[in-house]
Parts: structure tokens; sequence; C-alpha cells
């Protein structure tokens, strides 16, 4: 993957006030900001996040905000726009086996397919997204034909290891033209938390 911002393994960092503008490669347009293998704590906050693709062409661009194996991020008042998804937090036991106490409080997320996407995938052992925080985002897609707002998948294969998503709090999003507001697309793993109220306008 490529990134405009890449954080790896144990810095403390805090990205801040960023413009980042990602440019199309041949076959996908980069992440704008990536963090890989963190749990030291660091903060993401004022950035605003563009790939430069059309609402049409957004199939091709990937995360506005990557965390793979990263805890203990707080991702705040950024804009984000026109990616396949806005924020994604994705645990595959890569580095660690959890993507777990992140943050992603009051930013504006627009012209996405999916808002705020939450991966867990046991590939070698039992990975965990548990007690992660979504509340006070703005999810606009203005074409109607977003998919999710926030969406969980923890995928786990037939026996172990263990996929979960526990203990999630989604609360006090405006979720606006999507087909679903927030969807446990969980096959096999565990997903449990509180995932109301939200305003949705679909």
């Amino acid at each position: 993957m490529d990134f405009g911002i890449l954080v790896m393994h144990q810095a403390q960092a805090t990205i801040l006030n960023n413009t980042i503008n990602t440019a199309p490669l041949p076959y996908h347009s980069p992440s704008g900001i990536g963090v890989i293998g963190n749990t030291a704590g660091m903060g993401i906050f004022r950035n605003a996040i563009t790939s430069v693709l059309s609402t049409e062409e957004r199939f091709n661009a990937d995360d506005g905000i990557y965390l793979l194996d990263s805890s203990d991020v707080n991702i705040s008042n950024n804009a984000i726009s026109h990616w396949y998804s806005g924020i994604h937090l994705d645990a595959q036991c890569q580095f660690f086996p959890n993507t777990d106490n992140n943050n992603a409080t009051s930013n504006t997320i627009s012209e996405v397919w999916t808002g705020i996407w939450v991966t867990v995938t046991p590939n070698t052992c039992a990975a965990h997204a548990d007690n992660n925080v979504f509340t006070g985002n703005s999810i606009v897609d203005t074409s109607a034909s977003g998919r999710v707002g926030v969406e969980i998948a923890a995928n786990e294969p037939a026996g172990p290891p263990a996929a979960t998503a526990l203990n999630l709090l989604v609360t006090g999003n405006t979720i606006t033209h999507f087909s679903f507001a927030v969807f446990d697309d969980h096959h096999g793993g565990t997903v449990t938390g509180t995932f109301a109220p939200n305003t949705y306008t679909p």
C-alpha cells in the first residue's frame, strides 16, 4: 500500500493540520494516512485528506485513514473525502493481534462507499478490534450511492483462531444517503457493542 503520510511501529506521533491530496497510481489512489503496527498511542487531528478521484472513481481509492494492528489512536476533526472508506481499522495479526481502544470522533467524512470500516481477519492468531469508539462523526454521500455508514466485519473461519469486535460504541453519528446506517457484516466472528442512537437519512 502507498500513503500520503505513514507512521510505522512504536512511534509516538501527532499528525496535525496537514492537507493531503493523493494522486492516482496506475491501479489505485494511495491512502491518505497510514498507521501500521503501532500501540504507542498517537493522534490524528484536523487534517484535510482527499483523493483526487471523482465520486464515480472512488472504488479505485483506498482509505482516507488506515490503521493496521494499531491501538490507542485518537482520530478527531479531520475532513476526509472521495475514498473507498473514510476510516478503516484493520486487525490482521501481522504485527499485533489487536486494533483496540481507538477513538474516531467529530470527523467529517464525505463521498465514500463506506464511512467507517472495521475488519478483523485472524490470519495467524486470534485477532480483535475491541473497545473502539465512533461518535459525533458526519458521514455523507451526496450522490446517494454509498453502501454503509459504519460497517463491522469480523471474519472468522470455521474453528480457531477467533475474530472479535467487542464493546464497540457507535453513537451520535449523522449518516446521510447510505443504504445502511450501521451494518454488522461479521462472518463467524463475534461483534458486540452499542450501535444507537445515530441520526440516519437514507
